[in-house]
């Protein structure tokens, strides 16, 4: 009986120990306990330009950052896209662009020569977590007169 004594008692500290642990938590972490998981997110791909139509560009030069020097572009249709490799980079980490130099021009006369910050959204795929940094993406940066 002695026996049997003790295993209650032994039960019943268990409980109460993983209870006052339980409560303990709650109350010096505000709630649930939460960490966003150890995962880098970087949107390597290039960076988007729209020109409006009546700015008329044919030439484009671009560069990631405010310190570097623009690069010349190939595009079509009026939109051209700035990779993120080494020549466009230059002083810019991938996927930590914020700002695109952009120099065009018009049957050879400049109409764009400025600085624009690049944007960019966030995808879904962490709703699980929202205050944690998740995956997004560059949108499109609009250039008119």
């Amino acid at each position: 009986m002695s026996w049997s004594r003790r295993r209650t008692r032994a039960v019943i500290a268990l409980l109460v120990g993983g209870i006052a642990m339980l409560a303990g938590a709650a109350l010096l972490g505000g709630g649930s306990i939460r960490a966003c998981p150890a995962i880098g997110y970087a949107d390597i791909s290039s960076i988007e330009l729209e020109f409006d139509p009546s700015l008329g560009v044919n030439a484009v030069a671009a560069c990631l950052g405010t310190d570097c020097q623009p690069v010349a572009l190939t595009g079509a249709g009026g939109k051209w896209s700035v990779p993120q490799s080494a020549e466009y980079l230059q002083s810019t980490e991938p996927g930590s662009v914020t700002q695109v130099k952009v120099e065009a021009s018009s049957e050879g006369d400049v109409v764009v020569e400025k600085v624009f910050e690049v944007a960019r959204e966030r995808d879904d795929g962490t709703w699980w977590q929202p205050e944690c940094p998740g995956p997004y993406h560059y949108l499109p940066v609009s250039i008119g007169p």
